[in-house]
């Protein structure tokens, strides 16, 4: 063998042996001629216990069997063999595999052999990729793998390219050969010195670098692997998808998924950053927002995230570049404010309430409870700042009530837009129960609640469709079981609001029956509220009267008639006669 072909014999093997991927050639007759590094740490054999043996003397008997078979029928027809198979590896374990076999021919054309390569797909089967060979010797394996290969001298010579993926050249193919590294640039000095190093120390040298194609930034890892002692082999990766995901996790690990603004995680980070005297004076803005938990009661969590979403994009208007916005919890904002007095912080607070007021009230009024507090000297303690902004804020917050309130008196106007009702069938009914509560001789703070509760007792239809609402005709089972859920969700309204706690049991309580027939909770008699039995007799009557949209109204006297009718069963009897005289004597 002339020094030219043992030199292109010794840079072929070098090659193969820095690729990871198990690779090996036989002849005709199944005997191995040939592998890399991979190929023997998968059998935990030496090359020397593996060439001129068979699958028969490496492999245990029931993969021999199989792998003599599929060579046998890649030699029947020559060309390109891939299957999976499970192999057992030297480390006892079994893997999924992927086989990719081609056969390779002499210069007259006559078959020798077949070139193999084993792919680990264990865990990735769902990704794997088909490989295709054109070529019948070992630079059919070289293409087929989505590498680069270079060869280079020392002083930076392209020597040789194997192209694996032309798309990733900056050159044509033919214009690097013979050419040296551009030293004057940064990636060309990054790879002299990786050759250098590489050639010095006679291991494996890895450099990842960016490079601008085909208009847009890719990513690329090259491989430096010494063959002889003044050249290399360059395996080049294209990374570019693995960068993308380590910059996506990365942002995953400092940002909140919904919002887009910093996590909490990333606000713990900068406050140690920014806990220096050099920052000072350093402001923290602590907000929450008010009735979320309302919004999600009632409207569901998709119209409370929305509400999140609004508030961080009008908290992140409101600051400055420099701000440091973060999503503190499931409803709370932190702001981080450097080199920033107590007055400045006050000045973006009143900024956040004022575009909350012009904000659209959709789902509903905008309003976030906010407190502020500010490091003056070094040897105050930042933890101290943070509870005192905390402090500050839930304090504003106690006047969030009027808050919840205006909420509340929102979800009332948006129901009468969504049912049509109008201002005057609640003013008829407040003033149905009005009239009974004096004969009743109620006191005062219960003739308000009644009062109330005339307007506000089926507040928790704004969490039902409106195509239910507003259907013409009889509901299905399903839609009724929906439509039975508006009392719970009118008493939790009622709940999480200190002005309305008074009324919560009437709401949930105003359809239940005088027989115990009715619902959530099957009350009956006196066990039920006496605001409850004087109201759903004057919702009934006027209902009647007035119409719904699957029935026509009917008269004053068919009403009363069907009042007393169900005297006993629906109402309270007692209630319905006194019912009868009040009306009656109008």
């Amino acid at each position: 063998m002339d020094h030219e072909s043992e030199e292109k014999t010794h840079f072929l093997q070098a090659l193969i042996d820095a690729i990871p991927t198990p690779i090996y050639y036989k002849d005709l007759e199944g005997i191995y001629q040939g592998c890399n590094k991979a190929f023997e740490t998968m059998l935990g054999l030496s090359k020397e216990d593996i060439i001129g043996k068979t699958a028969f003397d490496v492999w245990p008997k029931e993969f021999a069997d199989r792998y003599h078979q599929m060579d046998n029928e890649l030699f029947s027809h020559p060309g390109i063999q891939v299957f999976d198979s499970t192999v057992r590896f030297a480390d006892g374990l079994n893997h999924d595999v992927s086989f990719y076999k081609a056969t390779y021919e002499d210069m007259a054309g006559r078959l020798k052999g077949l070139v193999g390569i084993f792919i680990d797909i264990s865990g990735r089967k769902q990704t794997e990729e088909k490989l295709r060979q054109t070529a019948s010797e070992l630079q059919a394996v070289f293409q087929a793998i989505p590498d680069l290969f270079f060869r280079f001298s020392a002083d930076g010579t392209y020597q040789k390219l194997l192209v694996g993926r032309p798309a990733d050249l900056y050159d044509p193919a033919g214009g690097l050969i013979g050419k040296r590294v551009d030293i004057s640039k940064k990636l060309g000095r990054e790879f002299q010195e990786a050759i250098a190093q590489s050639l010095e120390t006679q291991s494996l040298v890895v450099t990842e670098y960016p490079m601008p194609l085909e208009g847009e930034t890719r990513f690329f890892e090259a491989r430096f692997i010494p063959l002889l002692k003044d050249q290399v082999v360059v395996v080049v990766r294209n990374i570019t998808e693995r960068k993308q995901t380590e910059e996506r996790l990365k942002y995953l690990g400092f940002h909140d998924v919904m919002t887009g603004l910093y996590n909490r995680s990333f606000f713990e980070e900068e406050l140690k950053r920014l806990d220096a005297k050099r920052q000072l004076p350093l402001s923290i803005i602590i907000g929450d927002i008010d009735g979320l938990k309302l919004v999600n009661d009632t409207l569901g969590h998709r119209e409370g995230d929305q509400l999140i979403v609004k508030v961080a994009g009008i908290v992140q208007k409101a600051c400055r570049a420099e701000d440091i916005v973060c999503r503190w919890g499931g409803d709370e904002f932190a702001i981080l404010l450097p080199k920033t007095d107590t007055e400045t912080a006050e000045k973006i607070c009143e900024r956040i309430r004022k575009d909350c007021e012009k904000a659209k009230e959709d789902p509903v009024p905008v309003s976030v409870s906010l407190g502020a507090a500010m490091k003056r000297s070094a040897d105050q303690n930042i933890d101290d700042v943070l509870r005192e902004a905390e402090d500050m804020m839930y304090w504003n917050k106690l006047d969030s009530n009027n808050t919840r309130f205006s909420v509340v008196t929102y979800f009332q106007r948006s129901l009468a837009e969504k049912t049509r009702e109008t201002v005057e069938r609640g003013r008829r009914i407040q003033d149905l129960v009005l009239k009974m509560g004096n004969v009743l001789d109620l006191s005062r703070p219960e003739r308000e609640e009644l009062s109330i509760l005339a307007l506000l007792h089926d507040i928790g239809e704004i969490a039902i469709p409106e195509k239910i609402l507003l259907k013409p005709c009889s509901l299905t089972p399903e839609e009724w079981q929906i439509m039975k859920k508006h009392p719970e969700i009118g008493d939790s309204i009622a709940r999480s609001v200190p002005n309305l706690t008074a009324i919560a049991e009437a709401i949930l309580t105003h359809h239940e029956r005088w027989d115990g027939t009715g619902y959530p909770n099957g009350l009956q008699g006196a066990q039920i509220p006496l605001q409850s039995r004087v109201l759903s007799i004057a919702d009934a009557y006027d209902a009647m009267i007035s119409g719904r949209p699957y029935k026509k109204a009917i008269s004053h006297r068919e009403a009363l008639e069907e009042i007393q009718r169900c005297a006993g069963t629906q109402f309270d009897p007692a209630l319905v006669d006194l019912f009868v005289r009040v009306v009656s004597c109008d």
